[in-house]
């Protein structure tokens, strides 16, 4: 027989408050008349392009300008606008223009990677040409089986027919890294300027063994010099985006993700700090810092501030500090909607029964919908946080890293657990947009319980992304407490929202970090 409760939405109401900052306060700069005006009704929560990954919950900026009177984040659908004159916030409808989609097909396609097309990088008044390559080229002849042996870097300087040309590694720096077997096109660049150098970031995507090294590479317009850094900490990293300090000597910021066969993005080193006399590699992730998203994409440096985007929010750092707690303010995404007087609340996202029925008198937080993968499917709901929560206990338990025989990564959760993809804020597990891959091949994201469906591909998931309490964790079973249910989605119009991030009070060790000992 169902209930009737009271849906509360703690943190909400509080939430509106920007979190206190005084130096921030006594520095405050620009002209708020120059700041755009809150729209007069809420940005509703867009819906993927079409053939696109079907993703309504894509927040990952993709380009970011500034002036003294406004920072403007811009992401596929919205724009978020943070006046520096009052340190609000105010969301736009989007204005990003993609580039125009001219990826090569067919021939074309094999043409270009058989010699791929130079780009440019315009550089005290003059204009370089640079490539990567593999060598050989596997797709010269699409008859042969050639593998790639190594990769290039080619670069024409102005007035000049003939390239000078760099090894960055092989296919043996790769597999003696223990990062991978095959060489993967590297095609993720970024450059910028360097002193009186250019530098380029080069990284290559990963899946089913296919991989590149992350590398760092200096040109010298003067003397022609190049040189090629490779950290070992970065080396298996995918560098999205570079940032350079005006100190001396200069410090480069790098933003990191991974990625696997299925998931286009995965969390990795998350913010990177370069130190490169002598070179230190200080990473900011999602367990070691208030970094508020699992995946940075682009930064935004202005003086002795570090603007950090990712795909759950924003952080203003104070970048010659960035290991205190004090000189990050944060904001994440949120999605709410205006809940109707009465509505059903449902244990997991496939139950035929609802648990309980909620009086709503707070915004309902809509934390993910689900089928993901299937738009066809009739079932669809939203899961939202509901402080209450349910207890879950699933027939999977804990398994101490150790025994694997790779070294696991510092981002990773201390054990292998079925709440590995949420970290610990100090109070509970919590798990950020950007933490939850796609798994375009695997059925869709996985959750506390997951199963699915087929042919319908119909996942039933107690939790993707609420909130966990962690009761009990043996060998073979788990058992939490999920602060979030599903309810269908008709009737329910989301918004999106951003929200100021308050550091949590006395925070509690990491649970987990006892079970890892």
């Amino acid at each position: 027989m169902k209930r009737t409760v009271t849906l509360l939405l703690t943190g909400l109401l509080t939430a509106c408050n920007s979190p206190n900052n005084t130096s921030q306060a006594e520095n405050l700069t620009g002209n708020v008349e120059n700041c755009p005006t809150p729209t007069e009704t809420p940005i509703p929560l867009a819906s993927p392009p079409e053939n696109d990954l079907p993703n309504p919950f894509n927040f990952f900026t993709q380009t970011v300008t500034g002036n003294q009177d406004t920072i403007r984040f811009q992401t596929r659908d919205y724009d978020l606008v943070y006046c520096r004159g009052n340190r609000e916030w105010t969301l736009q409808p989007g204005t990003y223009t993609p580039t125009p989609d001219t990826t090569p097909t067919g021939e074309e396609l094999y043409d270009q990677l058989a010699d791929p097309p130079y780009q440019t990088v315009q550089f005290q008044g003059e204009t370089y040409q640079y490539r990567t390559r593999l060598d050989p080229n596997p797709f010269e002849n699409m008859a042969t089986t050639t593998e790639a042996e190594r990769v290039l870097f080619e670069l024409l300087p102005p007035n000049q027919d003939t390239p000078i040309t760099r090894e960055l590694y092989t296919v043996q720096d790769v597999r003696n890294a223990e990062i991978g077997f095959s060489l993967a096109y590297p095609d993720i660049i970024n450059h910028i300027p360097w002193g009186d150098k250019i530098l380029w970031s080069i990284s290559a995507p990963q899946g089913e063994g296919f991989t590149g090294i992350a590398t760092l590479l200096t040109y010298h317009p003067d003397t022609q010099a190049m040189a090629v850094v490779q950290p070992e900490p970065i080396q298996n990293q995918i560098i999205t985006d570079l940032a350079a300090t005006d100190s001396d000597p200069k410090i480069l910021w790098m933003t990191t993700k991974t990625s696997g066969e299925g998931n286009p993005y995965l969390p990795g080193l998350g913010l990177v700090r370069y130190d490169p006399n002598p070179q230190t590699i200080t990473p900011h992730h999602i367990r070691n810092s208030p970094l508020i998203g699992a995946i940075p994409t682009h930064l935004w440096i202005d003086g002795e501030e570090l603007w950090v985007s990712t795909g759950n929010g924003i952080c203003q750092v104070q970048w010659q500090n960035s290991q205190t707690q004090d000189s990050w303010t944060c904001w994440r995404y949120a999605v709410l909607a205006e809940p109707p007087a009465e509505i059903d609340l449902y244990a997991t996202s496939g139950d035929a029964e609802a648990a309980t029925t909620l009086e709503a008198v707070a915004p309902l937080e809509i934390l993910w919908k689900t089928p993901l993968l299937n738009p066809d499917a009739t079932q669809h709901r939203y899961e939202i946080y509901y402080e209450e929560g349910f207890v879950a206990t699933v027939e999977e338990g804990k398994s101490d890293w150790s025994d694997q025989d790779w070294d696991v990564p510092p981002y990773f959760a201390p054990v292998y657990w079925p709440g590995r993809q949420w970290h610990w804020n100090g109070n509970r597990f919590k798990r950020g947009f950007d933490q939850v891959s796609l798994n375009v091949v695997g059925g869709g994201p996985i959750g506390i319980g997951t199963t699915f469906t087929y042919p319908e591909n119909l996942p039933n998931a107690h939790a993707i992304r609420g909130d966990l309490t962690l009761l009990e964790l043996t060998e073979n079973q788990t058992t939490v407490r999920h602060h979030s249910g599903w309810i269908a989605e008709e009737g329910i119009d989301p918004y999106i929202t951003i929200l100021p991030v308050d550091p949590v009070e006395n925070p509690e060790p990491n649970p987990l970090e006892e079970e890892s000992e």
